[in-house]
């Protein structure tokens, strides 16, 4: 309901917003769900396939958020400090709005799960699938930085 009301609501009206709070409860009941994913069948402890699903579905905030904490831990800045360096900013640093900005960031996790889903029917190696998400996320965040406004 709050994406739905979030983004087919009347533009300009009052919005939901989530916060510091409902974002840490989405993400403990998403990988609550990833990891009880991994273990529905008590007669296999690892499922390569169930593996990947899962690693897919939380894919661009881990990614995300390993790479804002590196750069400032990098730049010798505590990794906590809030700035905008999040996907999102990227974004719309490059002059999107907010509703384009969200297609954008899903148009880019469906990728990554057709990319992964195909690579996977082709039985390679999760290793490499893995690695090819860690390099085709870092040329889209390189190309966000290529394609910002100039202002």
């Amino acid at each position: 309901s709050f994406f739905c009301y979030n983004v087919w609501g009347h533009v300009g009206r009052n919005k939901i917003f989530k916060g510091d709070s409902g974002s840490l409860f989405l993400g403990y009941v998403i990988s609550y769900l990833c990891i009880k994913y991994q273990m529905d069948d008590h007669y296999i402890f690892y499922d390569e396939g169930a593996l990947l699903t899962s690693f897919t579905l939380v894919i661009i905030p881990t990614f995300d958020v390993i790479r804002v904490a590196l750069t400032r831990r990098l730049h010798g800045i505590d990794i906590f400090t809030p700035d905008k360096t999040h996907i999102h900013h990227h974004f719309m640093a490059m002059g999107l709005d907010m509703h384009q900005t969200l297609i954008s960031i899903l148009l880019l996790f469906m990728g990554l799960c057709g990319f992964n889903y195909l690579l996977f029917e082709m039985e390679i190696p999760v290793e490499c699938i893995v690695l090819g998400d860690v390099i085709f996320y870092s040329l889209t965040i390189f190309f966000t930085f290529l394609l910002k406004k100039q202002n």
